[in-house]
Order: C-alpha cells, then structure tokens, then sequence
C-alpha cells in the first residue's frame, strides 16, 4: 500500500515538473534562458511555478501605469514587483510566465528595445 501511495505521489509531482517549462515552440537552446528566470521577492523560477509564453505584439501592451498582458482574452495588469530588469532577451519578444487559470502573472520581460 505504502508503495503505490508512494509511486501516485512521485508520478504527480513528475508530471507537474514536465509541464511547467518553456513554451513549446521555443527554441531549445533558450531552455537555460527560460529556466534562469527568477520570480523576484521569492527568487523561486519563473518556469517552475507556471506556464512562460513568448507574446506577441498584440498581446501585450504599455500603459501610463505599466504593463498589461491578455490572458483569455482579459487584459491583466502586469505588477511592477514582476518585471525582471533585464536587457537579455534573446527572444526578441516580451515574455510572461502565468497562470492560466488564475490569471496570476510571476514573471514578464519586456522585449528587446531597439
């Protein structure tokens, strides 16, 4: 009993593990980049504790206040606590690591200024 307790414990933590990560149509060699993201205040990674996305132009967007990225088609606002201050980007895009269901943001990077 102890071990198929044990064995339904360690498969759902896996799973957990395997579906938070970079998206899916990154390049693999930005994996380190994405895993090197840091939720600021916790330091927690970004990619472990939700979804990241690479957006596109039309899903994000500058305001007086800051930043707002769509989520399921609401327009969330992004807390200045999550922007990472960095000018390494090599996706070339805004980033934001979130939660779907919950429309909570962790992370955003801006993306790279030209």
């Amino acid at each position: 009993m102890r071990r198929t307790v044990a064995a339904a414990a360690l498969a759902i933590l896996t799973a957990g593990v395997a579906t938070a990560a970079p998206p899916p149509d990154s390049d693999p060699a930005l994996h380190s980049w994405f895993q090197g993201l840091r939720q600021p205040g916790s330091g927690a990674s970004c990619c472990s504790i939700s979804d990241c996305h690479t957006l596109n132009d039309h899903q994000w967007r500058e305001t007086a206040d800051g930043y707002e990225i769509q989520i399921r088609g609401k327009w969330i606002p992004v807390p200045k606590a999550r922007i990472l201050a960095t000018k390494d980007n090599p996706t070339g895009g805004a980033v934001a690591c979130y939660s779907e269901a919950t429309r909570v943001i962790y992370c955003f990077v801006r993306s790279t200024e030209t």
